[in-house]
């Protein structure tokens, strides 16, 4: 097989090479991320010879198409859901990075280290095929104690995207608002639905 040079920005298989990690017994590590927006440090010899073409879910993913034929991929969904979220946090590419990674929303260590602990958590609280993962608070992390199983109803009523509110000749969403005044937009977006004057709401600080 003949051999590329590994170079910052080269792509192997689901991989891009994104700078140098380290060396170790002479061999180069290279710093990647993979489509799904995991990152992972990977031999040139590996990149190479092919071994390495992703973070290790397209061996997952092979492994869950087997387990579908086998009648054991009864909650693949979860898996899909599960990289789509990784994605849009750390995969610069992805369309919506600019909403969340870029935004510094991220996937808590858990879940982020293991997939089976996060499908354990979304079988114990709700999950259902129906429903869409849902953080409560819109600025914050891909959690347990921030995150739910909702409709895609519910879920459109949690977006601030489209939710506009002036103050002082400026016109903002409660994202951007939650962002200059420090308080969390679902605390804003509350005070809103309980009648508050926006003075009110964006000015009154945060009860301890």
């Amino acid at each position: 097989m003949k051999h590329r040079q590994v170079r910052i920005g080269s792509r192997f298989g689901k991989l891009t090479v994104k700078a140098f990690g380290y060396k170790k017994n002479s061999a180069n590590y290279w710093e990647c991320v993979c489509e799904c927006g995991e990152v992972t440090f990977v031999r040139t010899a590996d990149l190479n010879n092919g071994h390495s073409k992703s973070c290790g879910c397209l061996q997952k993913e092979v492994a869950s198409k087997t387990n579908y034929k086998n009648g054991l991929g009864s909650h693949d969904r979860l898996y899909r859901i599960y990289h789509g979220m990784k994605a849009r946090c750390y995969y610069k590419k992805h369309k919506s990075y600019k909403s969340y990674g870029e935004r510094g929303i991220r996937v808590c260590d858990a879940w982020l280290k293991d997939v089976t602990v996060f499908r354990k958590w979304a079988l114990e609280n709700g999950y259902d095929d129906a429903l869409s993962i849902d953080r409560i608070d819109v600025n914050g992390n891909y959690e347990p104690s921030n995150c739910r199983w909702v409709s895609i109803k519910a879920q459109s009523n949690n977006r601030t995207s489209n939710k506009f509110v002036e103050f002082n000749g400026e016109r903002k969403t409660i994202a951007e608002w939650a962002l200059v005044t420090g308080l969390p937009s679902s605390m804003i977006a509350d005070r809103l639905r309980l009648k508050w004057s926006v003075e009110k709401t964006l000015t009154t600080p945060k009860l301890r």
